[in-house]
């Protein structure tokens, strides 16, 4: 079963496109700051915390995933859908808002913790960890099966129908990390 410190590296780790999205915009304004000779040391050092949360988030990340693999269970497949309508309400309803965050004012920046922290909560209290735009971009896919059950898998779904059992790793109440990779 996955911890609250492991479903906390997973909702971390769903903001690294945010936290990349950041340092762009930060180091853009880095250089806009050098060339009008205005003090630009506040935003360097943003710039080096955010590379250091997401090197920690995805390292922990990989650590969580590696770990899952202690855990093994088998679970039958009966019914099996793509859990598309779960990513992209993420996407438009967390991560474009902070897109436009000002990492120049410490006012945003607090604003950003406290929303950040406040929807961490929710979100591991209810168990949605498995929402995680960079479980996407590592390849995984994102399954509902029957009963809301969740499955991550790197697999199609035509890969896992042929099967009617898949040997996976209980991370919460109902969300499963396929082990056959």
């Amino acid at each position: 079963m996955l911890t609250r410190f492991a479903a906390w590296i997973l909702y971390i780790s769903s903001y690294i496109p945010l936290f990349f999205i950041l340092i762009i915009n930060n180091i853009i304004v880095v250089y806009e700051k050098m060339i009008a000779n205005e003090p630009y040391k506040n935003n360097l050092y943003i710039s080096v915390g955010i590379v250091v949360v997401i090197s920690l988030s995805y390292l922990l990340l990989r650590v969580v995933l590696k770990a899952a693999n202690t855990n093994n269970e088998s679970i039958t497949i009966n019914n099996i859908s793509k859990s598309n309508d779960s990513i992209l309400g993420y996407l438009f309803s967390y991560l474009v808002p902070f897109m436009l965050i000002n990492t120049s004012d410490i006012r945003e920046i607090i604003t950003f913790a406290l929303v950040f922290i406040v929807m961490g909560i929710i979100c591991v209290e209810n168990e949605l960890v498995y929402i995680n735009p960079t479980l996407y971009l590592l390849r995984y896919n994102i399954y509902l099966l029957d009963q809301n059950v969740v499955l991550i898998s790197k697999k199609d779904r035509s890969n896992i129908i042929r099967r009617n059992r898949i040997n996976c790793a209980q991370l919460s109440n109902k969300v499963y990390l396929d082990l056959n990779q």
